[in-house]
């Protein structure tokens, strides 16, 4: 056996597959456009059960019904190679991670998340993944605990200092979580999730010139990044330009970096999220965008899932109510009804009190039925962190909550 950069051990002898699988890991931590390098990886060494898992991780992430199709692909591989006893502890329990949230057992995955991550606090793969999912529930004192718990032994590592600065940030120790961040780029000033923080920082500090300076700055560094990463740090330049109400420049972002760009995904839902936020915080201004949001609206109808995430899924909504196709609407709230009476954990605390009425808040706002849009945004208010989405990216509701009470009055 021999170990990988965390000092993990790994049931290979081969030190080429322990440099790619290193290489994966720490693309994956700095969002490298490449770390789908990872499915060639799992074609070339099928016996090599880390490899599948990641291919199996990576596509869940890829957010669409091809992607989660394959990842039970990989998924069911994997559990060939560890019934031939090929598995270490932490493969066992990164199967059983994986397992849990394809077959929608949200809270019962993250018990073998919490595992892997404190049998090794040096494993910031795994920390990494941990913030993802704690985020993606509102959880910020479980980023907090978690990103304390793996910076104690890597108070030099950029992606442990990222994470505890995002962590601060959204826990609201803005001057820590600056700090912070300035730290890890003093080591790695291409660390575009350090980048991202300085975004939220200087929101809350009201210094959009700021913000716009620094950040297009550093802009250079993501061309290298996945397209996540790369249109959402734009998309936090384009809100810095709402603020300052040049609404012309923020439209030049959308449609250089955040839609028709080589280093953006059209068919990505978290890129149409953001797309679809900025198109609508740009109408609100007054700003004519009719043909961008036929743009972004023609390839959002063409989806085949739109529930795999409930703060997604709101974006979804507010396009479905905008667009002339009574099937799909009719469609799309079957569904959301059928959440909302699901027996599921996740879906009774996530969906049932948060995912579901912004879902029908945000229908009713796109269709103009203010009253109804402000009773669902008022009823969900006190829920909303339940979906994820940073304080930034939950303003929209606040922005469309106070627009429906303005209509509605």
């Amino acid at each position: 056996m021999l170990k990988d950069q965390f000092n993990n051990k790994i049931n290979i002898n081969d030190s080429k597959i322990i440099d790619s699988l290193n290489k994966f890991e720490s693309n994956f931590l700095g969002y490298k456009k490449n770390t789908q390098e990872i499915f060639k990886l799992s074609k070339n060494y099928e016996n090599f059960l880390p490899f599948q898992l990641h291919s199996a991780l990576i596509s869940i992430f890829i957010d669409n019904l091809e992607g989660f199709n394959s990842a039970k692909k990989y998924i069911i591989k994997a559990k060939k190679l560890i019934d031939k006893k090929q598995a270490t502890d932490r493969d066992i329990n990164y199967y059983n991670f994986l397992n849990n949230l394809l077959k929608k057992k949200f809270f019962q995955a993250l018990t073998y998340l919490d595992i892997l991550i404190n049998n090794n606090h040096d494993d910031l793969f795994f920390a990494k993944i941990g913030q993802i999912f704690y985020f993606s529930i509102g959880d910020n004192k479980k980023m907090i605990n978690l990103a304390n718990l793996v910076i104690k032994n890597n108070k030099k590592n950029p992606y442990a200092l990222s994470m505890l600065s995002f962590a601060l940030e959204e826990y609201n120790q803005i001057d820590k979580a600056k700090e912070v961040a300035l730290k890890g780029l003093s080591i790695n000033q291409s660390d575009p999730w350090s980048h991202h923080t300085l975004a939220h920082i200087f929101e809350v500090e009201n210094k959009p010139e700021k913000g716009i300076d620094t950040l297009k700055s550093l802009s250079h560094y993501w061309n290298d990044c996945n397209s996540f990463i790369y249109t959402h740090n734009w998309w936090h330049i384009a809100l810095f330009y709402l603020k300052i109400n040049d609404l012309d420049n923020a439209l030049k972002i959308f449609n250089k970096h955040l839609w028709d760009s080589p280093n953006s995904d059209k068919s990505y839902s978290q890129d149409q999220a953001g797309a679809v936020s900025l198109l609508i915080r740009l109408k609100l201004k007054n700003k004519n965008i009719e043909r961008h949001w036929k743009k972004v609206s023609s390839e959002i109808i063409k989806r085949k899932i739109f529930f795999s995430d409930p703060f997604i899924a709101t974006h979804y909504a507010y396009v479905i109510g905008s667009v002339d196709n009574l099937k799909l609407k009719t469609k799309f709230q079957e569904n959301i009804e059928l959440l909302e009476n699901s027996k599921n954990e996740y879906d009774k605390k996530i969906w049932k009190k948060a995912g579901v009425p912004l879902c029908k808040a945000m229908i009713n706002h796109a269709e103009k039925n203010y009253k109804s849009s402000y009773r669902y945004f008022n009823e969900s208010i006190n829920h909303w962190s339940l979906i994820g989405g940073s304080h930034t990216q939950r303003d929209l509701f606040k922005i469309l909550f106070d627009e429906a009470k303005k209509k509605n009055n």
